[in-house]
């Protein structure tokens, strides 16, 4: 005697079923890597130092200049990028010159450059 249709399809419904739920799941994790992947690089940063959103931008315009006069004196441009959210949380200096280009992350108490581990981090 032959199965009835429902029956018949009961294993197709259940490998179906579990493929795209772990679809769905797979899905779920690296999109929530995704969204927190800031926390991430800080996570895989532990040297520096914890976030400051509220310095004073005067206090940071100087400090960087400071900086840029001892460590880019010949340099044709510099950018002064300011901590403005939880993606650009530290104060980063940019110079160019004929003697070559720097990117740092400033420590505005210590006018130091922090140092940073070179990490993907969340952002693979």
């Amino acid at each position: 005697m032959k199965a009835p249709f429902r029956q018949s399809m009961s294993g197709l419904h259940t490998w179906t079923g579990l493929l795209v739920g772990w679809l769905l799941f797979f899905m779920f994790i690296t999109g929530a890597a995704g969204y927190f992947d800031t926390e991430i690089d800080r996570w895989m940063k532990p040297e520096l130092p914890p976030a400051n959103l509220q310095q004073d931008p005067i206090t940071i315009t100087d400090s960087a200049q400071q900086y840029l006069q001892t460590h880019a004196r010949t340099a044709s441009r510099w950018v002064i990028f300011f901590p403005i959210n939880r993606h650009e949380p530290y104060p980063r200096l940019f110079w160019s010159g004929p003697e070559g280009k720097g990117n740092i992350l400033l420590n505005t108490e210590t006018l130091q450059a922090m140092p940073g581990r070179d990490s993907g981090g969340g952002q693979l």
